[in-house]
């Protein structure tokens, strides 16, 4: 991933990005979120997927479906749902539960330090 001048990766992970199905990883900058498909994918699976931070309207941490394995060690697996001008994304953390809640901690803080609190917390 190239990155724009004086833009920064604040926070990445490996996250499931629920609309194409399949594993990448995901980069928090100061200017966007950036998913990219891991190397194990099918080929028609898109392999970026990019948003703004001026295009997020909001966000909340929900349980993920069933059919992404729910229990990691006893506990519900979260997700990250993304609300944006263009639609909805659903970014699921490959380790633990409590990454969803580490991803709204960063996303947080990135998004007031580039003054758009918009929707924040939703």
């Amino acid at each position: 991933m190239e990155l724009e001048e004086g833009e920064t990766v604040r926070y990445r992970g490996p996250v499931i990005l629920r609309q194409a199905g399949t594993p990448g990883e995901l980069f928090l900058t100061t200017r966007r979120l950036v998913w990219i498909r891991g190397r194990i994918a099918l080929p028609f699976i898109r392999k970026l997927s990019e948003v703004p931070l001026g295009e997020i309207e909001g966000w909340s941490i929900e349980p993920a479906p069933w059919w992404i394995g729910w229990r990691i060690r006893w506990r519900v697996r979260r997700m990250l749902r993304l609300r944006t001008r263009a639609g909805v994304l659903d970014l699921i953390p490959v380790y633990s539960a409590k990454d969803a809640a580490d991803w709204v901690e960063a996303l947080e803080n990135v998004m007031a330090e580039a003054g758009a609190t918009r929707g924040a917390g939703e």
